[in-house]
């Protein structure tokens, strides 16, 4: 594809940036950062209190995780467990149930 822009006189070469541009784009970074962090901080708050309520839930398997159980109904765990791997199959397409 061809230009039809004249060629620009006695400026400076493209790839070297001028200190000024380096600073607006710095500046520019912080502002995009800081309308991120404004924009999902909520978002990332939530997360962070259903991850720290599951830890608070399930504090007392993580001593042991191989020989405790859900003390109010184990053969729940037990179904979990098996629905966990038959979908693990699954998704690998090494067979189903």
């Amino acid at each position: 594809m061809t230009s039809t822009a004249r060629a620009a006189t006695g400026q400076a070469h493209a790839s070297t940036p001028s200190p000024s541009r380096t600073v607006e784009a710095i500046g520019s970074l912080r502002t995009r950062l800081a309308a991120l962090a404004r924009s999902h901080g909520r978002d990332a708050a939530v997360c962070l209190a259903f991850v720290a309520l599951a830890g608070w839930v399930t504090h007392g398997l993580w001593p042991d995780p191989n020989n405790r159980v859900l003390a109010l109904n184990p053969e729940d765990q037990t179904l979990y467990e098996w629905f966990l791997a038959a979908d693990t199959k699954f998704a690998f397409g090494t067979g189903g149930c």
